[in-house]
């Protein structure tokens, strides 16, 4: 009817200007109302290719939600999978009513944090800054000498451990561990796209990156990407297939996969993946699309060919 029509051209109107003009606030929103039809990672990568700068969460910094300023998205302690609600309204007020946390040993006195929170915040990075030239591992000795400590009420460097030399000399995590462990926590990556953790697997796999497929029209490639959103229909015949979006970092992979081929993929879509996906590029009026002809995880392709693979 026209009012639906009024009222989802208005709505339109508004995004299409906040995006514009406003892309980290919008951005921030959607994430925090945890909105849209895409994951959380699709709106940070989309937010990447914008242009915007993403913010790790931080303790002294991230808000309870997603913030963003200029051209800045900044990542907040609400995504951190595993912080409890009462750990994370902890660090927020306590911040607002005594300031700034000087040290990690700071923020655990006085917050009173759970190990099990400490051990999030710590894997998500969000302690870096207040870290005092310890490293994430000694951070973690730290906690887990906490957690065996008897008197609670007491600092973990109360323990005589004053200073990062006194503490085992535990190296600061590679690469490759840190991304791991801030995929985890957050499910997806604030330094770059979760595609970036399977480099190794796809330089061997070559797939066709999402910018270049409008060049393949007609022809039959291979892509890779993050599951972030499906819409499953019936057929005039009464049968299930799906569209499924993915996203390979470059870009989003719109595809349909018909009734024989979802038979044999619905069993294998759990998760955002990552997949492997071949089939044929179609174009019609300027819209591109992927017929899935066949459908594999990524890790289960990697394994099967003998290709590397670590686990995240």
């Amino acid at each position: 009817c026209k009012g639906h029509s009024a009222s989802y051209i208005q709505v339109a109107l508004q995004s299409g200007y906040l995006r514009a003009h406003h892309p980290a606030e919008f951005i921030a929103g959607v994430l925090s109302n945890q909105g849209g039809y895409y994951a959380p990672f699709a709106y940070v990568a989309e937010a990447r290719r914008m242009g915007l700068t993403i913010l790790p969460p931080d303790v002294n910094a991230s808000a309870a939600a997603y913030t963003g300023r200029a051209r800045a998205l900044r990542i907040g302690l609400m995504a951190l999978k595993g912080l409890s609600a009462a750990g994370l309204a902890a660090v927020i007020t306590e911040r607002e009513r005594a300031g700034l946390y000087r040290s990690f040993d700071d923020l655990r006195c006085r917050t009173g944090l759970a190990p099990a929170d400490l051990r999030v915040l710590v894997q998500a990075g969000a302690c870096d800054r207040v870290a005092d030239g310890m490293t994430r591992p000694q951070l973690m000795w730290l906690v887990d000498a906490e957690g065996r400590r008897a008197a609670p009420d007491q600092g973990v460097l109360g323990l005589g451990l004053t200073s990062p030399a006194a503490l085992p000399p535990l190296a600061e995590y590679d690469g490759d561990r840190q991304l791991r462990d801030e995929y985890a926590v957050l499910g997806y990556l604030a330094s770059c796209h979760p595609m970036a953790l399977f480099a190794a697997t796809l330089r061997a796999v070559r797939p066709v990156p999402a910018p270049e497929l409008p060049r393949h029209a007609g022809k039959v490639v291979t892509c890779a990407g993050m599951l972030t959103t499906g819409k499953p229909v019936h057929t005039i015949h009464d049968e299930p297939m799906e569209f499924v979006t993915f996203d390979d970092g470059a870009g989003l992979i719109e595809t349909v996969l018909f009734p024989e081929v979802y038979r044999r993929a619905a069993p294998l879509l759990f998760g955002p993946g990552p997949y492997l996906l071949r089939g044929k590029v179609e174009e019609s009026y300027g819209a591109v699309t992927l017929t899935v002809t066949a459908l594999e995880r990524l890790d289960r392709y990697a394994k099967r060919r003998g290709l590397p693979w670590q686990e995240t």
